[in-house]
């Protein structure tokens, strides 16, 4: 993994953050169905499924950043601390479906 600084928000900011807001979204959204008239029961959330997905989707986006980068020569300052620049997030979850 590159270690330039323009990576911070893919790595660790809001692109991760707004993978797992929109999980949650979705969740809300199978909550109130009923209220809709849909009848759907939820079964199942991997936590370790939509994890394994936002690290994929990261990875993705890296590479297409560190390509474009390459195809104008643009030289990065590396100095960036590697503790920012990790996509390796630890989180305790209470989530229960009811």
């Amino acid at each position: 993994m590159s270690t330039n600084a323009s990576l911070i928000q893919v790595n660790v900011g809001c692109v991760p953050k707004k993978v797992m807001f929109n999980a949650a979204v979705q969740a809300e959204h199978l909550r109130i169905m009923a209220d809709y008239g849909f009848r759907v029961k939820l079964e199942e959330f991997n936590f370790h499924t939509i994890k394994e997905k936002r690290d994929e989707y990261v990875r993705r986006l890296n590479a297409i950043y560190e390509g474009n980068l390459k195809k104008v020569s643009l030289l990065l300052p590396l100095d960036a601390p590697k503790s920012l620049l990790t996509n390796d997030f630890r989180m305790e979850s209470s989530l229960s479906v009811a």
